[in-house]
């Protein structure tokens, strides 16, 4: 049956006045509603001043552009169409459909889209805000959140303020607060250990005074001060370990002994096995004794100059000894090379 125009007008009235009063509005596309369904829909949504009204998606559109000067596009008024308008709570009526939607398993209906703070959401955007939890939900979370803290304050202040009334005081300042019962006897049984630790002492005193009374402890004296020169003989051992201690001093580093022109790798791991680790030590050997530690490493070798060497090299005569090198052929020194 045809719509008349009179009646088209009186339903776009009638939009324009629900969306002029709502705060969000929410599209639902519809397939397989029952009369049941959209009236038990209507009386939960009256719960939370919300309204569901079925209407058809050309007077949806001009009612959005007249009211909120917006253009609906058809991608979100997809099939029938539902427009659900909450009033006081943006979100309380969002919230109703949601349970509905959840609890139906044939789809009946979908989520297409919103328009909230002058925002048009699409059909995703839309689900996800139908899960956020309403005003009144937020509000008894923060209230539940705060009343253990308020409770315990309110208590506090109801016993002082009796405790200001038994007191004859003004303040709260002013109470003297005294132990409770429970308390007492905790404080009974530590002054009873205090006097206990006090009287231990003379007890000991006493004991100790009864002991030197006796013939056998001062026949025992002698024997204890026999036992004192044997402490005092083993004193002298501290020089000892002193000098267990001087002879456990740290040697001094040894040295690259490579830098000697005529020492390699191999040579030098010999002199340093040898005790021969630094340029000083080295300096001290003659030729003799050289050739002798490292007869295994080289059999032909020439070690005149190496004390020489090291000794400049001890000396940190680097240039004078560089230049002197310059002029060796393998530690060979020049009348030799010639």
């Amino acid at each position: 049956m045809a719509v008349s125009k009179a009646k088209k007008t009186e339903i776009l009235e009638e939009l324009k006045t629900l969306l002029k009063n709502s705060k969000s509005v929410w599209f639902t596309s519809n397939s397989g509603l029952s009369v049941d369904d959209i009236t038990n829909l209507r009386i939960s949504l009256r719960e939370v001043d919300s309204t569901i009204t079925l209407a058809k998606k050309t007077l949806i559109k001009i009612a959005f552009k007249e009211v909120y000067d917006v253009d609906i596009t058809d991608d979100l008024l997809p099939g029938q169409i539902a427009m659900v308008c909450s009033n006081e709570d943006a979100i309380a009526g969002l919230g109703k459909v949601n349970e509905y939607i959840k609890k139906d398993e044939d789809d009946k209906m979908i989520w297409t889209g919103s328009f909230m703070e002058w925002e048009l959401q699409d059909a995703e955007a839309t689900k996800k805000l139908a899960g956020m939890p309403s005003r009144e939900t937020l509000l008894g979370r923060l209230v539940g959140s705060m009343q253990s803290p308020l409770s315990g304050l309110a208590r506090f202040f109801d016993a002082a303020a009796k405790d200001i009334e038994s007191q004859g005081k003004q303040k709260v300042g002013e109470l003297e607060w005294e132990p409770k019962a429970e308390e007492a006897p905790a404080l009974v049984e530590e002054k009873k250990e205090e006097a206990k630790t006090e009287e231990a002492p003379k007890v000991e005193a006493k004991v100790e005074e009864e002991v030197k009374e006796t013939p056998e402890t001062k026949a025992e004296a002698p024997v204890e001060k026999a036992e004192e020169p044997a402490k005092t003989e083993a004193k002298p051992e501290a020089p000892v370990e002193e000098e267990a201690k001087v002879e456990e001093a740290p040697k001094a580093e040894a040295d690259d002994l490579t830098k000697v022109e005529g020492i390699g790798p191999k040579t030098s791991e010999a002199l340093v096995a040898a005790g021969v680790a630094t340029f000083a030590e080295l300096a001290k050997k003659t030729p003799e004794e050289i050739s002798e530690i490292i007869a295994e490493v080289r059999g032909s070798h020439v070690t005149d100059t190496w004390p020489k060497q090291a000794e400049m090299a001890a000396a940190g005569n680097w240039d004078e000894l560089k230049k002197w090198q310059d002029e060796m052929d393998w530690g060979k020194p020049a009348e030799e090379k010639a």
